[in-house]
């Protein structure tokens, strides 16, 4: 996920750091620990719809993204 992130994201690989590597580890980080908080709060019944809403608004993010 992350070296797909980076694939995505860098235009310039000689631009390709320590911290650019952590940063994309980081905010992958932060985008799960959001996704389960949200999820584990989620009532059961629930949840394979807040799933799929997730995984639409992900897909639509990264065709956005591939547009520029």
């Amino acid at each position: 996920m992350i070296w797909l992130a980076l694939q995505l994201n860098t235009e310039d690989w000689s631009k390709i750091t320590i911290k650019s590597h952590l940063f994309v580890a980081i905010k992958a980080f932060w985008q799960f620990s959001q996704f389960y908080g949200e999820y584990s709060v989620t009532p059961p019944e629930q949840r394979n719809k807040f799933c799929q809403e997730y995984h639409t608004k992900m897909a639509s993010k990264s065709s956005r993204r591939l547009k520029r």
